[in-house]
């Protein structure tokens, strides 16, 4: 009989079978791992959801000249250049000009602006002719409470409208 080069059928079976083992082994680590992160990966893409739309909120209310509150929990923001930006919160959604703003899967639980009493003051101090830069500030409080299956995030921050004034003439 001749000698030949190669493996026996039994050979190739048990490095199947010890391939197979050690992939199950790999397999379930790696499953065990991504349950065990799977919630904080939830947290933080709540937290970025909440941090991107309170920028988002600042950066469209520090560059608008005015703000108006509309029927419909409506907050519309005018720009100097004609431009409008609408802010539209229904059925925990909340919407920048007709466009969803955050994830399906995250709730808006809360959503408020609330001009401060920086405001009146300014109201007041323009209709009575008596404005002075020191309190041209307008400011608005925003309040975003986004909702996860584990846990409601709330935030409140201030943003405040700048109001561009011309130099004085020398």
């Amino acid at each position: 009989m001749k000698q030949q080069d190669g493996y026996t059928l039994i050979e190739l079976m048990v490095t199947l079978l010890v391939t197979m083992i050690l992939g199950g082994v790999l397999f379930t680590t790696y499953l065990a791992a991504t349950q065990w992160l799977a919630p904080w990966r939830r947290e933080i893409k709540l937290e970025d959801h909440v941090h991107l739309i309170t920028h988002r909120l600042a950066a469209d209310l520090t560059y608008a000249e005015q703000l108006f509150r509309e029927a419909g929990g409506r907050w519309t923001m005018t720009y100097s250049s004609g431009r409008r930006v609408t802010y539209r919160y229904q059925d925990s959604t909340l919407f920048r000009n007709g466009h969803r703003l955050h994830d399906v899967t995250l709730p808006v639980a809360a959503f408020r602006l609330t001009p401060s009493r920086e405001e009146t003051r300014y109201a007041l101090r323009q209709r009575e002719g008596r404005l002075d830069d020191a309190h041209s500030l307008i400011q608005v409080d925003i309040h975003l409470a986004l909702q996860s299956r584990e846990r409601t995030l709330a935030v409140t921050t201030r943003a405040a409208l700048r109001q561009q004034r011309p130099w004085p003439p020398l």
